[in-house]
């Protein structure tokens, strides 16, 4: 059993974090590596190789493309378009 505070442990949720990583990308120079889309319901990866190697491993312990996608699988996120990515709750604002 976890003794951490419960409002702690859900900002360490896969979607707390991945909402992170965006927001961060957003204000950084990985904006150009993985963003939202303009309407804030998706988001899109741009250059897995970087996304991978400078942005991921901020927030996640994945090194894998794959295990991230499958992150995103087990979470409900749906694949639209080449590695972008929409959940009817995760959006941004």
């Amino acid at each position: 059993m976890s003794t951490m505070d419960p409002s702690k442990q859900k900002r360490h949720l896969f979607p707390f974090k991945l909402y992170a990583m965006l927001e961060y990308a957003a204000v950084s120079s990985y904006g150009s590596v993985v963003s939202w889309n303009p309407n804030g319901q998706s988001f899109v990866i741009i250059d897995t190789d970087m996304f991978m190697r400078h942005v991921v491993p901020k927030y996640f312990q994945q090194t894998k493309f794959r295990s991230f996608t499958r992150q995103l699988n087990i979470w409900g996120f749906k694949n639209l378009q080449q590695d972008g990515w929409m959940h009817m709750h995760f959006v941004r604002g």
